[in-house]
């Protein structure tokens, strides 16, 4: 059951695919035909963050469920689209179980803040939408020693600002309005560091000299490359592993794998060739700590990371900075840079306390976005 990994979630797929979603799917295809050992039980839907295909495949594969032989076990789907499928619940005709994706967002942030305090000893301006990323921003520049000079959740500037640092987190539609925005406001220069908080690949978004925290690129190349699924496989250990997908649909996979496992211990007695398998009743799975789903994957204690990059736009390509590993650790998460990088001096240090007198975060905030001395 690790074949769902070999499918990318779509808005992780580079722009030059995904103007064709027939190029990812063609090539899928292909390689799945080269050996039936690709099988594991789990059919993949791309339905492109759209709602009406949500519902309307859940609707084709309630209907085909008719047609088949097999045990079903339903309809495993983001848990934002549950009340699109309400009606289906309703009628009881397939099980729909749901899932969430991991929330990185607090270590995420800390690892931004942490390539930021390697760069600069200033952000001009903070662009965010909400309050819990705002306010962790804001909290861990401080421990930091770096000035956010303001915040907002739209961009304004003063004439006189010729070069200025914008930290930008939120989804990807923020943050390409953000920046499409900014770069026709003239007599500056500026440089992002972008956080897309929805898992989103803003590659094609960001203008050269400016950053970006993403996941650790998966090579699409590699379905037409590698002629065979255990060279594909070898090769797409490393991303899938430290995906932070693993921790989100892959855990809630391996929880439904455990609860068919236990269904069938109880009702199939060994020695029985036939047995009767009860409906399929997802809501019955026990949830499973992250450290069991790595156990149950056999993936080394070693292994037990997510992979964080910051990347920088040049004139031509995306090239890597630096690497992070997110270890979680029971309820937390830990944030490990992969090499050490010397950190700029702080610029708010207890010596020079007043050189921060102006800066946002060094001052007393009440309320969800009001700031006062």
């Amino acid at each position: 059951f690790l074949a769902w990994l070999y499918i990318i979630k779509w808005n992780e797929i580079p722009r030059k695919y995904s103007r064709d979603p027939a190029v990812v799917r063609k090539k899928v295809q292909q390689l799945q035909k080269r050996s039936s050992r690709l099988v594991s039980g789990l059919k993949i839907f791309d339905t492109c963050n759209d709602e009406m295909t949500v519902y309307k495949q859940a609707l084709q594969t309630t209907v085909d469920a008719d047609c088949t032989g097999h045990y079903e076990m339903g309809i495993l789907l983001p848990s934002e689209y549950t009340t699109i499928l309400e009606p289906l619940r309703n009628y009881s005709v397939l099980p729909i179980s749901s899932y969430n994706e991991q929330n990185l967002t607090r270590p995420l942030i800390n690892l931004m803040v942490h390539y930021v305090s390697t760069r600069f000893e200033t952000i001009d301006v903070l662009l965010t939408n909400h309050d819990f990323p705002l306010n962790s921003f804001l909290d861990a520049t401080k421990e930091a020693g770096i000035c956010v000079k303001k915040y907002a959740d739209s961009l304004q500037l003063e004439e006189d600002e010729t070069e200025i640092v914008i930290a930008a987190i939120g989804h990807r539609n923020d943050i390409r309005q953000w920046i499409e925005r900014g770069e026709k406001m003239q007599g500056s220069r500026k440089t992002w560091i972008a956080l897309p908080l929805d898992g989103s690949n803003v590659d094609d978004v960001i203008p050269p000299g400016s950053y970006v925290v993403r996941t650790s690129p998966f090579d699409l190349d590699l379905l037409q490359e590698i002629s065979s699924p255990d060279l594909f496989l070898e090769a797409a250990t490393s991303p899938v592993i430290h995906s932070p997908h693993l921790l989100g649909i892959g855990k809630a996979i391996v929880e439904l794998a455990q609860l068919l496992h236990d269904l069938h211990k109880r009702n199939c007695p060994r020695g029985v060739e036939r047995c009767a398998m009860p409906r399929f009743n997802a809501n019955s799975k026990q949830e499973m700590r992250n450290a069991d789903v790595y156990n149950a994957l056999r993936i080394l204690p070693k292994s037990h990371s997510i992979k964080y990059i910051v990347a920088m736009r040049s004139q031509q390509e995306i090239v890597d900075m630096a690497a992070y590993r997110i270890e979680p650790a029971n309820s937390k998460f830990r944030i490990t840079p992969v090499s050490r990088v010397p950190k700029m001096p702080k610029l708010c240090s207890k010596k020079h306390a007043r050189n921060c007198d102006g800066c946002a975060n060094f001052k007393n905030r009440f309320g969800p976005r009001s700031v006062t001395k």
